[in-house]
């Protein structure tokens, strides 16, 4: 497994449950880098506890996919535990919680269309290895989706 570096950008966000339920997500952003290989991606992830369930959401962003479109693109990710294991699906990008970030809101980035990734074997390897990169190896990814059930 490559090793990952994480640089946070600023401090970890809390946010009210849109809910109502009273709890609270954890918010973090920052840059995700593989040194050997010198790729890296920018990173926003929240960490939702709602009632029972662990949930996180990730938007893994490269550069431009796209010639005539130059903005950042971002795939939206979310991940849950299901009796002590992760699964993870890519996700529609108005389907997450990242819709209102003010990148995304102002177009200034863009969140990709779940069939962008999926239907390219290149693309959905791609994000699929930083997902399980990223969260075995950020800690507070790590630490909030607990050890791998053996």
């Amino acid at each position: 497994m490559p090793e990952i570096r994480f640089e946070p950008f600023g401090q970890v966000k809390e946010t009210p449950c849109d809910c109502g339920c009273g709890q609270i997500h954890r918010c973090l952003r920052g840059q995700a880098s593989r040194p050997e290989s010198e790729s890296s991606v920018l990173l926003f992830a929240v960490l939702a506890r709602h009632k029972a369930e662990r949930h996180v959401w990730l938007a893994i962003g490269s550069g431009s996919w796209d010639e005539r479109d130059g903005r950042d693109c971002f795939c939206s990710v979310e991940a849950w535990v299901v009796d002590g294991k992760v699964a993870c699906r890519a996700t529609e990008g108005d389907e997450s919680p990242f819709r209102r970030e003010a990148l995304f809101a102002q177009k200034v980035a863009r969140l990709v269309r779940r069939d962008e990734v999926m239907d390219d074997p290149e693309r959905k390897a791609w994000l699929f290895g930083w997902v399980d990169d990223l969260l075995l190896q950020v800690g507070a990814l790590r630490d909030f989706v607990g050890p791998p059930v053996s």
